[in-house]
């Protein structure tokens, strides 16, 4: 067996220490690169789980801000001196409501809250005229179609390039 490795190394070239040392730089480089292609693998893994959970988080948190944003930004809450009043404000069979809301292009909200009513539509300006002209309809307490379109006539117009979305005779849906 000497002579057979004495004879491997003449024609290598190269001693067995020196083969042996060959070897082993070769296997660490070789399990280097493989060591470093995994690393570059769990990372990149690692980033696209850290992305999809940071989107799903962003995603979450805008639709949670977004709704209380657009509530905010839609709708008008004015209190009632009394609840007796929002009956006044409804009308016989609907009718103030239903006036009111015509001539306005605004919604009227009238449920359970004790003493409110929520006035909607997407038009700031509309909302505004409208909680005014209610406001003023309520201190005068006299809440019927003539006189809330009375109130109405008193009020500046709208200009029909304002109509967003909001219904009524100023809505571009019924132009």
């Amino acid at each position: 067996q000497m002579k057979w490795r004495e004879e491997l190394e003449r024609v290598a070239g190269i001693s067995t220490e020196e083969a042996k040392r060959s070897l082993l730089e070769s296997i660490k480089k070789e399990a280097r690169n493989e060591a470093a292609q995994i690393i570059q693998q769990v990372e990149k893994e690692a980033r696209e789980t850290a992305n999809k959970k940071a989107r799903k988080i962003l995603a979450i948190a805008i639709q949670r801000c977004a709704v209380d944003e657009a509530t905010d930004t839609v709708i008008s809450t004015l209190t009632l001196p009394n609840d007796e009043m929002k009956g006044r404000v409804i009308g016989r069979e609907g009718r103030n409501i239903r006036t009111f809301e015509a001539l306005t292009g605004v919604d009227l909200i009238v449920d359970d809250t004790p003493e409110t009513v929520v006035i909607s539509c997407f038009d700031p300006i509309r909302r505004k005229i409208a909680q005014v002209s209610l406001e003023r309809l309520i201190a005068d307490s006299r809440i019927h179609p003539a006189r809330i379109e009375e109130e109405e006539g008193d009020l500046p117009g709208i200009s029909n390039d304002a109509n967003t979305g909001c219904r009524g005779k100023y809505s571009s849906s019924s132009q």
